[in-house]
């Protein structure tokens, strides 16, 4: 949107992090190690995804907050999640954010303790959330009408503690797993996920907000109303409530 001037749309709800009561991004330290509180991080090895994602700015906004500058007082490794556990055990990086189901593992060690988690800096935000370029909305209306409503049918089954079990062995089998490590999903070790599908919109605009104040955006982007496309959402509760 700041560089190639896309005109982006939020249209769907996909996870939010930080709601209270839900999981929130989470960094872990050893427990035995030296650091107790940020501070503790100067002169560090802290591993992320991707610079400039939404937990990489989540770490650099509240390091900043706590008057830690990237490569003036930390180091910055880069790494994929599914290596970042063994990175951490092997005392190869000081600090790392730990997704689930490996943070729940890790901390039934007792060898590792949280330092902090994104909701510390972002409060309740929209982790990752659908999008569509705006010229794309308005010519296929009609069939995204339809698709959305399939999509919070669908979404709205999947959070059904009634089809629970039937939900994890669809998504057991689709990403290969065994069904023990998958208990934590659509649980309040989870990911908040509105049933339905409904954005928070200040949410989008927190992690934005906090990328330009620490300088990887180069300007604010204000999300509502020009930015927001939630025309598909409303028809689609409208078309699910409504008897047939």
């Amino acid at each position: 949107m700041t560089n190639a001037h896309l005109d982006l749309q939020v249209v769907s709800d996909l996870i939010q992090d930080g709601v209270p009561g839900w999981h929130s991004d989470t960094w872990l330290v050893k427990a035995a190690g030296p650091i107790h509180t940020i501070a503790d991080l100067k002169g560090k090895r802290i591993v992320t995804n991707a610079i400039g994602s939404a937990s990489d700015t989540a770490m650099r906004g509240l390091l900043l907050r706590h008057g830690r500058v990237d490569r003036r007082d930390y180091v910055v490794i880069q790494a994929a999640f599914n290596a970042m556990p063994s990175l951490l055990a092997k005392g190869e990086v000081d600090c790392s954010i730990i997704l689930m189901p490996m943070l729940a593992q890790m901390l039934k060690t007792g060898h590792y303790r949280p330092l902090f988690r994104a909701r510390d800096i972002f409060g309740a935000s929209e982790a990752i959330f659908l999008a569509g370029r705006a010229g794309y909305l308005r010519r296929h209306e009609p069939v995204l009408m339809d698709f959305m409503e399939d999509w919070v049918r669908a979404r709205r089954w999947f959070l059904d503690p009634a089809n629970r079990s039937a939900a994890i062995g669809v998504i057991a089998r689709f990403m290969h797993l065994p069904r023990n490590e998958l208990d934590y999903v659509f649980t309040h070790q989870d990911y908040y996920r509105d049933p339905w599908s409904e954005p928070n919109i200040p949410g989008v605009r927190k992690p934005i907000d906090i990328a330009h104040q620490i300088g990887m955006l180069k300007q604010r982007v204000e999300v509502a109303p020009a930015h927001t496309a939630l025309q598909f959402l409303a028809e689609a509760k409208k078309r699910i409530t409504t008897p047939a």
